[in-house]
């Protein structure tokens, strides 16, 4: 609802928008649109009956098209380490949610000029990390210990629920999250099948 107040001041009732406010109309757009994806994910079941292994390289290599522009105006350049044989054991639109949800955060959090790394490591035959690097400033202990639960947001029009979306796809689907973090620096490691 907070996002709808600045279209109805941008697009009075029986006017034209002025030709300047159609960027930011557009903008807004977007913002509301993914937060009403977060919330029918949210109540979407996780299909837990996945009959084989997805390719997920394909999925990412995808991703990077979508968030080109906004890894070019932070002049972030993006070191990929995810072989074309790296398989996950995730319904396609999960791990695709995953990965939006983590590129977005890591790049709005990114200092300029760096990089943010993404690899996919098998440890063994059933399990996997899918690893998403990048620098930034160090999160408060408050921010650490509430950044999966649900409607927790660090972000002024954010709908916290995107990394409660990773937390419960990722348990939902036998696996677990580790983070590792320094002053200058935080890897959120996905333990997938």
């Amino acid at each position: 609802k907070n996002l709808i107040q600045p279209l109805k001041l941008l697009l009075p009732k029986g006017e034209i928008p002025d030709k300047e406010d159609i960027a930011i109309v557009n903008l807004m757009i977007d913002k509301i649109d993914k937060q009403i994806m977060d919330y029918l994910l949210l109540r979407k079941p996780i299909d837990e009956n996945i009959s084989e292994a997805i390719k997920i390289k394909p999925i990412l290599d995808n991703l990077v098209l979508v968030f080109k522009k906004s890894l070019k105006e932070k002049t972030l350049d993006l070191d990929i380490k995810v072989s074309d044989e790296a398989l996950v054991f995730i319904h396609p639109e999960c791990i695709e949610l995953i990965l939006i949800n983590l590129l977005s955060n890591a790049i709005e959090a990114s200092f300029s000029n760096t990089t943010l790394s993404i690899e996919w490591k098998s440890i063994d035959d059933k399990m996997g990390v899918l690893t998403v690097e990048n620098s930034c400033d160090e999160m408060s202990l408050h921010v650490k210990e509430n950044l999966f639960k649900p409607f927790f947001t660090t972000k002024k029009e954010g709908s916290g629920l995107g990394l409660f979306l990773v937390y419960r796809v990722v348990y939902l689907s036998k696996g677990y999250i580790n983070i590792t973090h320094n002053t200058n620096s935080i890897a959120f490691h996905l333990h997938i099948p």
